[in-house]
């Protein structure tokens, strides 16, 4: 992966819905800057200094998987939501990627430092320590 991420000036991820955004923390990681929809988990990891920030519109999903109060065929408490990606928004933010070479590199930088601190280490050292307070 790190070598196809070498090989790009942004990762883009015009994302619905995401779980946790694994891949865009590696290309952060690869000082790729993501350009990521603005809903999600990419907002707790993905400041405004180092990501691009594509518009969305939360709305209700009744599109295959979800349905009416269900996902996967699972009823739900409440319905399903996600983001649909403004598409000029997107184009926007490419095109803004490649006419700005100087804050493109500037976010390459801090993406790559950004990344340093959600290290599988770092991760797990923290779920120890706050089980410990958790269970003590």
């Amino acid at each position: 992966m790190i070598r196809l991420f070498k090989s790009v000036d942004v990762y883009v991820a015009p994302y619905r819905s995401e779980g946790f955004g694994l891949s865009t923390l590696e290309a952060m990681a690869a000082g790729v800057p993501p350009i990521v929809t603005k809903y999600g988990p990419s907002l707790d990891f993905c400041p405004e200094e180092c990501a691009y920030y594509i518009d969305a519109k939360v709305t209700e999903c009744f599109t295959d998987p979800c349905g009416k109060m269900k996902v996967f065929g699972l009823k739900t408490k409440m319905q399903a939501m996600w983001a649909e990606p403004n598409i000029q928004s997107l184009s926007q933010n490419m095109y803004r990627a490649y006419t700005n070479r100087i804050e493109l590199k500037n976010k390459s930088k801090i993406c790559r430092k950004h990344a340093e601190y959600y290290t599988w280490d770092k991760i797990a050292d923290k779920m120890v320590k706050r089980l410990s307070q958790i269970t003590h």
